[in-house]
């Protein structure tokens, strides 16, 4: 999810991992919408729950970093 701080410029973007089930947050990260910023967010997820877990995303480029095994585009353009 996203919202702008004080000016539509600039853009704050707030990244989940939930589990499904129990909607229980992971793991998060803040900041802006950069594979430097999901790599914070993939950092906090912890090593038990990357290699087991499946995970939904849509198509942007930074969601590579997941496994492709382990990983189901719901949604979305291909964007960078």
């Amino acid at each position: 999810m996203w919202s702008f701080v004080k000016s539509r410029e600039n853009e704050t973007w707030i990244w989940l991992a939930l589990e499904v089930n129990s909607r229980k947050v992971l793991a998060y990260a803040v900041g802006d919408r950069s594979i430097y910023t999901f790599k914070q967010l993939w950092d906090g997820i912890s090593d038990k729950i990357k290699r087991k877990a499946i995970f939904y995303t849509d198509r942007w480029n930074a969601y590579n970093l997941i496994p492709y095994k382990q990983r189901i585009v719901k949604k979305g353009k291909l964007t960078t």
